[in-house]
């Protein structure tokens, strides 16, 4: 991570292959839309490039970080759709 924090897209490209077919996975249990969860993963993934640098003060599992980005983006898109529902 801290190669991707310094810009080094080849580490994000590595990071990017080691990660994406389990971030797709968490992301597609929560998005029913094949086309939607495309989206959210390249959100994560833009979320991810942009935090690489304050995150590589911090310990941890790098996979687990993403995962639970992947997650949180998910649940977040689920619910801005329940929102746009909702308004009449």
């Amino acid at each position: 991570m801290l190669r991707v924090g310094r810009g080094d897209q080849r580490a994000f490209s590595e990071m990017y292959d080691r990660t994406a077919g389990q971030v797709f996975s968490v992301v597609c249990r929560i998005v029913s839309d094949r086309d939607a969860a495309e989206t959210v993963v390249r959100d994560v993934y833009v979320a991810v490039w942009a935090s690489a640098p304050l995150r590589e003060r911090y310990r941890g599992w790098v996979a687990s970080w993403i995962l639970v980005m992947a997650h949180r983006c998910a649940l977040d898109h689920v619910r801005s759709g329940l929102r746009s529902a909702e308004v009449p």
